[in-house]
């Protein structure tokens, strides 16, 4: 018997046959197997939600799953955790060397700083090509808010242009803009896309512009040989417990090739400091935990692994969705991490919720484009048209390494179902 925790209004519990049992005065229950006869889901994520307006309802198909399931991923996992223990270096240390070693080696930079988390990487990748007051930084509007509060907290501005088809930022928007006295430009590889990195590295050199990767949901995507972190004057990471290469907490890392860049991401790292004269300049605490670089040492031997699996889910939703809705580009699979399959459509709104009425966990992302954050504020050099009408149609789908066959198909007949087909 599972027992699922307090984060829901009332705790309940689920036998493994998938009866649900309320452990307050709700005394619902629901037997999956007269829900879904002839399915086989495990193993499930037995979660539930609840609204106002629809009372407790089952989560058949979670949008991840961060369960460790693994035998011997549990073991190994185990293992660390002792060591952790046994030689009390809790923060930085060895352990942290050795991962910013095997990490800049696995993306082929000369380079790595490993740090708290992603959002710290990428401010420590502006501190460190000198971007602050003064500077304009153009990058996309179709990202996570931490791609543009890390420039911001530099004191510099942002421009924001448009994106092309596959929500990565259009080379000819950027080339048509860097007038704009553009000193860097950020490229997040979207929804684990890698963008048009070889090109804009070509029309970042011409226009003498930094450009830096925002790889935080690419870790295992490869472009022409070359693997996502490997693109640009810096390449950053985030680490968390949602990414292709995760931690089981917060955790992130910058990587480059240009040394002169190396002493001032380090002393960035921690407050400043250098060891001998004191604090240099002013930074925050941005250290990593030791912990999570061991797991992540582990978890990197098996990126590739992890990130096929993700690569065999989108192949077998886009074999299955191609003709109802616009699914993903296919051609060169190994561009993309897959850290999200996503797929767009007219009637978004309506097909999340009839999902979402099935038991089935889906994400829109980014609902509000970045400049349209009241606290976030930046020049449109155009009218991002693209990233408008991609973000009013785009619908993410559960993916996760463990995802079952049979959850995929779940996902589609009833996708299918909307569409009557």
């Amino acid at each position: 018997m599972y027992s699922v925790g307090p984060k829901y209004p009332e705790s309940f519990r689920v036998r493994r046959n998938g009866t649900r049992f309320l452990s307050s005065s709700h005394s619902l229950s629901c037997s999956l197997s007269e829900t879904c006869p002839g399915k086989n889901f495990a193993p499930w994520v037995l979660t539930a939600w609840r609204s106002a307006w629809k009372g407790y309802e089952l989560v058949r198909v979670p949008f991840r799953d961060l369960r460790v399931i693994d035998a011997d991923e549990r073991f190994q996992l185990r293992r660390i955790f002792e060591g952790f223990l046994d030689d009390g270096q809790l923060i930085d240390g060895e352990s942290t060397r050795a991962l910013e070693n095997e990490f800049s080696r696995s993306v082929k930079r000369n380079h790595c700083v490993s740090v708290a988390n992603g959002t710290a990487a990428l401010h420590l990748a502006m501190l460190a090509l000198g971007i602050g007051p003064g500077h304009r930084v153009m990058t996309t509007p179709l990202s996570w808010v931490s791609t543009a509060t890390a420039v911001l907290a530099t004191g510099a501005e942002l421009v924001f242009t448009d994106v092309d088809e596959h929500g990565n930022l259009s080379c000819e928007g950027i080339r048509a803009n860097l007038d704009q006295h553009i000193s860097a430009v950020v490229a997040v590889d979207y929804f684990g896309r890698l963008a048009d990195l070889i090109e804009l590295e070509e029309v970042c050199q011409d226009g003498g512009v930094f450009l830096v990767e925002d790889a935080a949901q690419a870790a295992g995507a490869v472009l022409s040989d070359r693997p996502a972190g490997s693109f640009g004057d810096v390449s950053t990471f985030s680490f968390n417990p949602m990414k292709t290469l995760a931690a089981l907490g917060e955790a992130g890392a910058l990587v480059f090739d240009d040394t002169s860049l190396l002493r001032t991401a380090v002393l960035a790292r921690h407050l400043g400091l250098d060891g001998v004269e004191g604090s240099i300049f002013p930074s925050l605490n941005h250290r990593s935990d030791a912990l999570q670089t061991r797991i992540l040492s582990y978890r990197l031997a098996t990126l590739s692994k992890r990130v096929a699996r993700r690569q065999r889910t989108a192949e077998r939703y886009t074999s299955q969705l191609s003709g109802c809705v616009q699914t993903p580009d296919m051609s060169d699979i190994r561009r993309s991490a897959f850290f999200d399959y996503t797929i767009r459509c007219d009637a978004r709104d309506q097909l999340e919720t009839h999902l979402l009425n099935r038991g089935i966990e889906v994400r829109v992302r980014y609902r509000r484009l970045l400049p349209d954050h009241p606290g976030i504020a930046g020049d449109q050099v155009d009218g991002l048209v693209t990233a408008r009408r991609i973000s009013t149609t785009s619908l993410s789908l559960p993916i996760f390494e463990g995802i079952t066959d049979d959850q995929i198909d779940y996902v589609v007949e009833h996708l299918q179902s909307f569409f009557g087909s």
